[in-house]
C-alpha cells in the first residue's frame, strides 16, 4: 500500500504497452469482462509466458473444476494444446 494512506490502484487514465490490451468483440458487454483478468489473465500468463504451451503440448491442468482451472483448459486447447483434467470431489 501507498505511504501516507489515500487510494492505491485506482485512475481515471492509465497507459499501458498495447500487447497488455484485448479488444472487446462488439457483441460482448463490458459488464461481462470486468472480471477476465481474475481467471483468465492468471491462466494465460501460466500457460503462454511460463509454460510456453504449443500446438500438440500436452498439459496437465490440476484443480481443473476452478475459475482458473476451467480458463487454462479453455486456452490450452485453443492453442492446440492436448488436455489432461484433474479434479477433487
Amino acid at each position: 500500500a501507498k505511504k501516507g494512506g489515500g487510494p492505491v490502484g485506482r485512475a481515471g487514465v492509465v497507459s499501458l504497452p498495447c500487447h497488455s490490451v484485448w479488444k472487446l468483440p462488439n457483441n460482448v458487454p463490458l459488464s461481462h469482462c470486468a472480471n477476465l483478468g481474475r481467471n483468465y489473465f492468471a491462466a494465460y500468463h501460466s500457460l503462454k509466458i511460463l509454460g510456453d504451451v504449443k500446438r500438440d503440448d500436452l498439459v496437465l491442468i490440476d484443480g481443473a473444476s476452478g475459475g482458473v482451472g476451467m480458463a487454462a483448459i479453455e486456452l490450452a486447447k485453443a492453442m492446440g494444446a492436448k488436455v489432461i483434467a484433474g479434479v477433487s470431489t
